[in-house]
């Protein structure tokens, strides 16, 4: 004996397969488009980076360049990996290059800032040194003015937004 098939049912399927295929190529779509959106940030930093590395170069690898340390502010553990900093400018250049490590991750709410005193006492927010997950930053700032010679480099962890020296002093080069 032969059943019948009920054409109500068949279309009602046809109706629900039809949408389970667009609710997946939407879903698919919507996936695409988020990682085509992270590619194209990640290209955008990309670009960014390019285009500081020939002052990165130019400052760190000039054998006019002033190289200051810095370090962790108070006695080191022996043994112990501290944070630590390097600041590169020159007299020749307005740029300033800036490279730290070993430096803890801050909470969404803090920041790293770098300040630079320079030789009249004058003391200037270089701006946001952003941490890669190992602990890594780097920060390539324009002074608009030439000279490269710093009496003091400081890295403050401080309130996200913060402009003074305030929050926790991490590294630090003070020329005696």
């Amino acid at each position: 004996m032969r059943r019948r098939h009920d054409p109500g049912a068949r279309r009602l399927l046809a109706i629900a397969g039809a949408i389970v295929v667009a609710l997946g190529l939407a879903t698919w779509n919507l996936e695409l488009q988020r990682g085509l959106d992270e590619d194209r940030r990640a290209l955008r930093q990309l670009e960014v980076r390019l285009a500081q590395e020939p002052t990165i170069f130019a400052l760190v690898d000039s054998p006019t360049s002033q190289k200051l340390t810095l370090h962790a502010p108070g006695l080191e553990l022996p043994g112990a990996e501290s944070p630590y900093g390097r600041v590169y400018s020159s007299p020749s250049a307005t740029g300033v290059v800036a490279m730290v490590d070993r430096l803890a991750p801050s909470d969404p709410n803090e920041e790293y800032r770098l300040y630079l005193t320079d030789r009249f006492g004058t003391t200037a927010n270089l701006g946001v040194i952003r941490l890669d997950a190992d602990g890594f930053g780097l920060l390539v700032a324009d002074t608009s003015t030439r000279g490269g010679a710093y009496l003091a480099a400081r890295v403050y962890l401080q309130p996200r937004g913060s402009n003074g020296l305030d929050g926790t002093l991490v590294l630090l080069f003070a020329a005696l």
